[in-house]
């Protein structure tokens, strides 16, 4: 069959529901003698589409889309033969004449698929006698193609530079400004060259741009100072806060001033306000480390009392000359706080303060327990328990003191529970620490390590004392530390 055409692409627009038949009607030999764009992109034979041959291609064929293009897309189908001969005619003999045809047809075929593309590439005229240099520069990113300045060669160029260099010279300060026909290099006048409003936005976002604000120079919109018909007083008084009458709608003189310390106190809707003293004042604060009494005030209003129960003491050691022996710490004051208002008062309430209780003895002999603070019979707490004493045996700890407990108060609590005498090996054991009171921090157990110490002291109100220590290698006999004394706190309030 010849070649009586020059028709080799196919065009189509999808409908987003069509897969096919899309038909072309120019010959190919196979179904890899085209290609198939979709949208502009080029698409897979088996992944994307499918072909049917008419007449084995003589009479073009049929292309099916896996998937139906979308509404508008362009479809096209182009004819794209390998740039190949494989057929193989004999020396000698009758040459196979549909062999032949073929032959010749995809001869005509490559002409025409060369052409299509010649037709959409740059050309220079006919009639041109330019000697320039067809050849493209190296791409550049954003930049624009041009012949150069003597026109003998393409290069690339910025678009800008493109358009101004030949024609401005770039002076400090001034701006490109176009009049309608050409491009000038001119400082920028506000009063020809800017028209218009800046847009509010352009400002801070317009964020609090209303009609009633302006722009400040320190780039905020804010409402003007002294603005509305507001009106101050002729005369005042030096120090005098001004009130507004909504009545004359103007400013006036407020309260007469007050005395020192005093503060200005509302009197309600449609009152001023006045210089007055705030009720519930502190008064006075009394600390009590020992046994009292407390005598109220005749302007009292309430008072907030806490009470802290006395630490109990550490326990004392005693070594056998192999095993270490560590004692218990003593536990920890309670605490207990209340308000009590002054009708709620005698005259006159006694204050107790619970002693710390004392180490244990030198030897296997517990601590003692830590007395109980009191603030008449309102509220109290009693002192942490003793730590354990013990003699020295194998894996065995003597256990630390349980805390105190407060009772009758708003708020009660129970005192830090003493550490138990520990080890982790014979040469590393330490007496147990005494508990946390509401003061403070107990105190640290004694040594650390294969050592002969005995308990230390509570290093705050209410803690309680730490454990004694020995070493394994030791028959010596250590005492327990001492626990804090308790105490008693009361915050006085007066009234207005």
């Amino acid at each position: 069959m010849a070649i009586e055409t020059t028709t080799q692409v196919q065009d189509y627009t999808g409908d987003g529901t069509k897969k096919g038949p899309f038909g072309f009607k120019f010959k190919i030999f196979n179904d890899i003698d085209i290609q198939v764009y979709e949208g502009g992109a080029l698409r897979t034979l088996g992944t994307h589409y499918t072909v049917e041959l008419v007449n084995e291609g003589v009479n073009g064929g049929n292309v099916n889309f896996i998937t139906a293009p979308t509404n508008n897309t362009a479809i096209r189908i182009i004819r794209k033969i390998q740039f190949k001969q494989s057929t193989a005619f004999p020396i000698e003999g009758a040459s196979p004449s549909q062999a032949t045809e073929n032959a010749l047809d995809r001869n005509v075929m490559m002409v025409q698929q060369l052409q299509e593309e010649l037709d959409r590439s740059v050309k220079i005229s006919v009639a041109s006698t330019s000697t320039a240099s067809l050849t493209l520069p190296e791409p550049v990113a954003n930049y624009i193609l041009r012949w150069n300045s003597t026109a003998t060669a393409l290069e690339t160029i910025d678009p800008v530079s493109a358009a101004l260099s030949a024609t401005l010279t770039p002076t400090a300060n001034n701006f490109i400004i176009g009049d309608g026909t050409d491009w000038t290099s001119a400082a920028l006048d506000l009063a020809t060259h800017v028209t218009g409003n800046l847009p509010v936005a352009n400002l801070g976002g317009g964020t609090g741009a209303s009609p009633s604000t302006y722009w400040r120079g320190d780039g905020s919109w804010s409402v003007p100072a002294g603005g509305g018909d507001t009106v101050g007083p002729g005369t005042s008084t030096e120090n005098t806060i001004a009130i507004y009458d909504t009545a004359n709608n103007t400013i006036k003189d407020g309260p007469a001033i007050g005395s020192s310390g005093q503060v200005l106190i509302s009197a309600g809707s449609g009152s001023p306000p006045a210089f007055g003293t705030i009720g519930g004042r502190l008064k006075e604060k009394y600390v009590y480390t020992g046994s009292s009494t407390f005598a109220k005030d005749t302007d009292t209003d309430f008072v907030i009392v806490m009470v802290i129960g006395g630490g109990g003491g550490g326990g004392g050691v005693a070594g056998d000359g192999a095993n270490a022996a560590r004692g218990g710490g003593g536990g920890a004051g309670g605490m207990a706080i209340e308000k009590i208002a002054a009708g709620s008062l005698g005259a006159s309430e006694t204050v107790t303060v619970g002693s710390g209780g004392a180490g244990g003895a030198a030897g296997a002999n517990n601590g003692s327990s830590g007395g109980t603070s009191s603030f008449g019979a309102h509220c109290s707490a009693t002192g942490g328990a003793g730590g354990a004493g013990i003699t020295a045996a194998a894996s065995v700890s003597a256990a630390g003191g349980a805390g105190g407990t407060g009772s009758g108060g708003d708020e009660n609590a129970t005192g830090g529970h003493g550490e138990d005498g520990a080890g982790i090996s014979t040469n590393r054991h330490w007496g147990g620490k005494g508990g946390m009171s509401f003061k403070g921090d107990g105190s640290q157990g004694a040594t650390y390590g294969n050592s002969t110490a005995s308990g230390t002291n509570a290093v705050s109100e209410g803690g309680g004392g730490s454990g004694g220590s020995v070493a394994s290698n030791s028959s010596t006999t250590r005492a327990g530390g001492a626990g804090g004394g308790g105490i008693v706190i009361v915050w006085e309030y007066e009234n207005a």
